[in-house]
């Protein structure tokens, strides 16, 4: 841990960083009770749950669960809702970074996930047993720069307001089960068709990762709106043969356009 005072126990403490200290169990009330507490690093533990008290940690912004819980050990759904009740007095969470890859939880994202949680800027949910479908309320997460879940279980389609992320740079939804078309890459293509420069032309033009491979069941064609998507690195839509995409047509005219080192 790092604080501001020399005492443990005074309440100053705004660092605890314990990765692969080997720890078991519940995390406990007490942690509830810093105050000041602003990252928590609990990667690579043993844990079985965390205490509801983590709710009252108010100016908490950087939280690290990867590998961290023993089999499981706690409901995706209830790790997130813990996270989403961390709020400084108004109604956003205070979380900008959230980590939780690695610990096959299962259960799936709150329905409501993503509504207050304006700060959020990191979000990594990678190798877990999560179900259930992406809600449309994740295209609230307004700061939202990355975000990543793939090799999960996740039903359904992508919901076509994610365009509306304009910070997001990296989306890696790969290795679930996802179904139905890629949505457009921009809110309004009319405007961006006629000038992509305009104001009215927002979207995914920051993104600069697409992993969708490994969802059999993505149909439909590449909306011809990636084109907009003009810092585009690393372009991922295929499989490895054990899962045949359903996607048909041809790849549009403007990815040639797009800054592309990676494209499958």
């Amino acid at each position: 841990y790092s604080c501001t005072d020399p005492g443990v126990g005074d309440g100053y403490v705004e660092k605890l960083e314990l990765p692969d200290a080997d720890l078991a169990g519940v995390l406990p009330e007490e942690v509830g009770t810093f105050d000041r507490l602003d990252k928590l690093d609990l990667r690579g533990n043993r844990l079985t749950g965390v205490h509801a008290g983590i709710s009252n940690l108010d100016a908490l912004t950087k939280v690290n669960f990867d590998n961290a819980f023993a089999g499981g050990g706690i409901a995706m759904h209830t790790l997130l809702e813990l996270m989403m009740a961390i709020t400084s007095g108004g109604a956003d969470s205070t979380i900008e970074e959230l980590r939780a890859s690695g610990n096959r939880l299962q259960g799936s994202l709150p329905a409501n996930f993503g509504t207050d949680m304006g700060a959020l800027r990191v979000l990594e949910l990678e190798s877990n047993a999560m179900t259930g479908t992406l809600p449309s309320s994740l295209s609230q997460m307004s700061a939202l720069v990355e975000m990543r879940l793939k090799d999960n279980s996740i039903t359904g389609t992508i919901p076509s307001d994610i365009s509306s992320l304009e910070n997001l740079q990296e989306l890696e939804l790969d290795d679930n089960d996802l179904e139905g078309e890629i949505p457009e890459f921009v809110t309004n293509v009319a405007a961006c068709t006629a000038d992509a420069d305009s104001a009215s032309c927002t979207g995914l033009k920051s993104l600069t990762t697409l992993k969708l491979g490994e969802n059999s069941r993505l149909s439909g064609t590449i909306p011809a709106s990636i084109e907009f998507a003009e810092s585009l690195h690393i372009l991922h839509l295929g499989s490895d043969g054990s899962a045949n995409q359903r996607l048909s047509g041809t790849i549009p005219a403007g990815v040639s356009a797009l800054p592309l080192k990676e494209i499958d």
